[in-house]
């Protein structure tokens, strides 16, 4: 089991992660090459969220219960196709791609276009994972940024 507590318990920014494995595994792990570093920082919050497992559990069931909400206020959106997920993120494809990209960030939303990652074109983003009433607000405006693209 491999886990980022940037994706597991949406802390962002923080490069740390853990994994659990069978000791052979881990050894083929470590032959692999070399470990990551990581900053103090990191190690600290590793630390902290393992000695409070009851913690660990709540933000993960609430970031769940949050992914849950943005991907059924995702699919409302005639033509945008969007995937389950696990991390604090959802993939989705618009179809005004790019374009909506701009027209969200014009309007203070900021999605991350995936336009580096291999396979996926200018219409793919990731929608991060927030409250409800942000997600509201996100997909009012996609739903806006898609439309004015439709009749432009």
């Amino acid at each position: 089991m491999l886990r980022s507590l940037t994706k597991a318990l949406a802390v962002p920014g923080v490069r740390a992660g853990y994994v659990l494995a069978e000791p052979e595994l881990i050894e083929r792990l470590r032959l692999a090459g070399p470990p990551w570093t990581c900053p103090t920082p990191g190690l600290e919050l590793l630390r902290a969220y393992a000695e409070r497992p009851d913690a660990c559990e709540r933000i993960a069931a609430r970031t769940a219960a949050h992914r849950d909400d943005l991907l059924a206020r995702l699919r409302q959106i005639a033509g945008v196709q969007v995937w389950e997920g696990q991390a604090n993120f959802l993939l989705a494809r618009v179809p005004a791609g790019i374009d909506a990209v701009a027209g969200l960030h014009a309007r203070g939303i900021a999605v991350r276009p995936c336009t580096t990652f291999a396979g996926l074109d200018d219409r793919f983003v990731r929608v991060a994972v927030r409250t409800p009433a942000l997600h509201a607000r996100l997909v009012q405006a996609l739903a806006a940024v898609i439309s004015d693209a439709e009749q432009a």
